[in-house]
């Protein structure tokens, strides 16, 4: 992957090493960390054509925990930032889309609300938990979900002449959130608007694909997958 310095330096460790965490048969996919960083959750399914269900690894062992089953594909985990908590999106591209959440250590599923069933499969927390960023459903922009009372706002408008956002990621400090608008298919760039909101500023003018977005822990920096240099690369 390629690294695009903007202001600032940025420090790669010369003795890091890259430790395979799991080496299950099938795909794993969408890992997050445990706020303490003891345990990861991520969606996994066995064989092509399987459903993907939400599965805890702990890192000091090789016990691996269940979270999810049912005959629809669970992805997206988000642990949330107090750690007792996961939230996920039970997906069917196109027939459902729901927001539920589990205790990390089992239990049942609570719902949380309903999700647009073409671009829902993606989440975010606010740091202080008391919100999700999500996409409900038929919404072209991001809404806020309140956990707590199911509560639903719309947050982002998206232009007539845009298509959608996607990718919510709340900045560290909680008061901004980036996220992808998407122009037409396969063209995009990046935005930030205050959470307190006003005017979305955007960040790049590349008109390529975004796929994924991450604050630094400065809450200055993002970090962002795209194809703007040919393959795809991470880029700050």
């Amino acid at each position: 992957s390629r690294l695009q310095r903007g202001a600032g330096s940025v420090t790669t460790d010369p003795q890091a090493r890259l430790i395979p965490l799991t080496s299950l048969e099938g795909k794993e996919i969408e890992p997050t960390f445990s706020p303490d960083g003891s345990q990861v959750a991520f969606a996994w399914r066995q064989h092509p054509g399987d459903k993907y269900h939400v599965f805890v690894r702990t890192l000091a062992s090789e016990a691996l925990l269940q979270l999810t089953q049912g005959p629809y594909s669970d992805l997206g985990p988000q642990w949330s930032p107090d750690g007792t908590q996961i939230a996920f999106v039970r997906f069917e591209e196109g027939v459902r889309c729901e927001v539920l959440s589990v205790a990390p250590v089992g239990g049942p599923t609570r719902h949380l609300a309903d999700c647009d069933k073409y671009e829902g499969d993606n989440l975010a927390w606010s740091p202080d938990g008391r919100t999700l960023a999500f996409k409900s459903p038929e919404a072209s922009g991001i809404d806020f979900l309140t956990p707590a009372d199911g509560k639903v706002r719309h947050f982002t408008e998206v232009p007539p002449s845009e298509m959608l956002d996607s990718t919510p990621a709340f900045s560290p400090d909680g008061g901004q959130l980036g996220f992808v608008r998407w122009h037409a298919a396969g063209v995009a760039n990046v935005y930030v608007v205050p959470v307190s909101g006003g005017e979305p500023k955007r960040l790049t003018f590349d008109n390529l694909k975004v796929d994924g977005l991450a604050w630094e822990p400065d809450s200055r920096h993002l970090v962002f997958s795209s194809n703007r240099g040919g393959p795809f690369s991470l880029w700050r």
